[in-house]
């Protein structure tokens, strides 16, 4: 199945090779991916009606990576987004839904709420 050769991807991030297969890096993904979808029954490619590609894996792991709180910096240095155009590229695969705006907003209501109370303590200390 397609998910269980993406179950190898942190084990892999530190060779600097994302896809294995058998222990060995992949020249390519397009092949193997293919056939992948095929078996599995996902209509695959570019431009096939809502033909899935290697481009959704990398939108797949910006995206999750970014709803796990990591830095989208750190997040670019293991895609390998390092420049200005890499930027835009990973502004291109993160997905902000609006679930991460309503968190993103209660962190910062929780933080205000936080800031407030340790103001009034040193008020009343004072």
């Amino acid at each position: 199945m397609l998910h269980e050769g993406l179950d190898h991807i942190p084990r892999a991030i530190h060779d600097n090779h994302v896809f294995l297969y058998e222990g060995h890096r992949m020249k390519q993904i397009k092949r193997p991916l293919k056939r992948a979808c095929e078996k599995v029954g996902i209509v695959y490619g570019r431009f096939e009606k809502n033909g899935f590609t290697e481009h959704e894996l990398r939108h797949t792991f910006n995206t999750n990576m970014g709803k796990t709180g990591a830095d989208h910096y750190v997040i670019m240095a293991i895609v390998g987004h390092s420049d200005n155009r890499s930027k835009k590229m990973f502004n291109r695969y993160n997905t902000i839904d609006e679930n991460d705006l309503r968190q993103a907003v209660d962190r910062l209501e929780g933080y205000l709420l936080n800031v407030d109370h340790f103001v009034d303590q040193a008020q009343e200390r004072g």
